[in-house]
This record gives C-alpha cells, sequence and structure tokens, in this order.
C-alpha cells in the first residue's frame, strides 16, 4: 500500500512540473536546473509516463515536453540531439496512445447513441411510418382554394 501512494504522490508531482513546462517552460526548466534535478524529473517523467492513464494526464505529458522542446536557453542535456529525439519518440508513441484511447471511446459513445435511438424509436426498423405524408393533403387544398 505505501509503494502504491508513494508512486501515486509521484505522479501527481511529475503532473505538476508538466503543467508548469506548459505554463512557463523557461522558468520550469531554469528552476529545476537551479534545483539540480531537471534530468532526474526528466527520467522520472518518462519512466512514470504509462502511469498516465486519463487523457488529461497524457495531454499534459504531451503538451509539457513538446513546451520544454522549445525552450532556446535550454540546458546542453535537453538541447543534445539524442535527448529530443527520444523525447518526440515519446511524444509520438503517446499521442497515438490518445488517439486510440479516443476512438474507442468515441466509437463506444456512438453505439450507445444508437442503441438508445434504436429504443426510442421502438422495434429498432427503418420503417418511416412516422413520417408526415401531409405534402398530398396540402396539394389537395391548394387546388380547393383555386378553384
Amino acid at each position: 500500500m505505501e509503494g502504491h501512494c508513494k508512486d501515486t504522490l509521484k505522479k501527481h508531482l511529475l503532473q505538476v512540473f508538466l503543467a508548469a513546462l506548459y505554463y512557463n517552460p523557461s522558468a520550469t526548466i531554469n528552476y529545476l536546473e537551479m534545483k539540480q534535478v531537471s534530468k532526474n524529473v526528466l527520467l522520472e517523467i518518462l519512466r512514470m509516463k504509462k502511469s498516465f492513464k486519463t487523457s488529461y494526464e497524457q495531454k499534459c505529458f504531451v503538451i509539457g515536453i513538446t513546451n520544454m522542446l522549445t525552450v532556446f536557453d535550454a540546458p546542453d542535456n535537453i538541447k543534445d540531439p539524442g535527448t529530443i529525439s527520444r523525447l518526440l519518440a515519446e511524444v509520438l508513441q503517446m499521442l497515438d496512445q490518445i488517439k486510440k484511447k479516443e476512438g474507442k471511446e468515441a466509437l463506444k459513445k456512438a453505439n450507445k447513441q444508437i442503441h438508445q435511438d434504436e429504443e426510442e424509436s421502438g422495434d429498432g426498423s427503418d420503417d418511416d411510418s412516422d413520417v408526415d405524408d401531409s405534402s398530398s393533403d396540402d396539394e389537395e387544398e391548394e387546388s380547393e382554394i383555386v378553384d
């Protein structure tokens, strides 16, 4: 239980850093560098990324990491081509997970809506019995008025 609490707390703390990277990436990186923990925080974010289950957490990861890559005066360990390549690969992998997850959710929602629509229409057949055929009545009334 204690290990689970530590991982949950760590995940939420890392989410705070990802949100800070979204809000002000330069100041966040400078702060992490000042505390000499930027490399450790980045490694922990990458290690814990599988624990980011909700769309919000996953999108914070994507936005935070991509914003970090835009910082002009980032330290050399972040500007390293190998680091940039790995971070971009991680972002693309997370985007793929988000796409799959949201696609499944949209399909589930659509199927639920279809099921509800079928229940509301009765037997679910495509019978157009509820369509108003008053157009022929209107034509008869118009012809009577003209006569």
